[in-house]
């Protein structure tokens, strides 16, 4: 992963398919021995998987082996019949902008942090990271996400028209596009 210039993450270690996905011991040694870059904080299939997850960061911050965190759902599928957790957990980056190298770089530093919205409810969610960023994501999501939300819907609405066939609905989603992107930068 390093030789290709990525990072690595160490993803949901304590998943649990009929038996635990990796002992306890070996994601103490990559904890310790430091084998990743960043570790998958919220990423379970269960909350008691995330727990343990949590925990686990937890107690090795406690012995001093600080790793940055992300929260991802590892979904294959947005069906919904089948990608229950789809957007269930996923992380909140503050990036420059959106390039591999700056969200990487944010990353890295702590400038983000991991959700955990099992149900999409806007009032029953977790957010984990610094207490700075932990406060400004509750900040963007109850201020900012629901008329971002809105822009964004329109923006999808008009492009699901325009692949319909609907060739007018080209030019009114570029548009609201540049409303949402606008908004965005404000």
């Amino acid at each position: 992963i390093k030789k290709s210039g990525g990072i690595s993450i160490f993803a949901h270690p304590f998943w649990r398919w009929n038996t635990l996905n990796i002992p306890y011991e070996v994601a103490d040694y990559v904890f310790e021995y430091g084998l990743m870059d960043i570790f998958e904080l919220m990423g379970g299939m269960y909350p008691c998987e995330n727990n343990i997850q949590l925990v686990h960061w937890q107690e090795w911050a406690i012995k001093g082996k600080k790793y940055p965190i992300v929260g991802s759902s590892d979904q294959h599928t947005t069906y919904k019949d089948r990608g229950a957790l789809f957007n269930a957990y996923y992380s909140i980056v503050f990036a420059d902008n959106s390039s591999f190298e700056e969200i990487s770089k944010a990353i890295l530093n702590g400038d983000n942090v991991a959700v955990e919205n099992r149900e999409m409810n806007r009032d029953d969610f977790r957010v984990y990271g610094s207490r700075r960023y932990v406060s400004y994501a509750h900040f963007l999501w109850r201020e900012f996400y629901p008329q971002y939300e809105y822009f964004c819907s329109t923006v999808g609405m008009l492009m699901k028209m325009y692949f319909e066939g609907d060739e007018s609905a080209l030019s009114a989603a570029l548009d609201a596009q540049k409303r949402a992107d606008l908004y965005a930068e404000r």
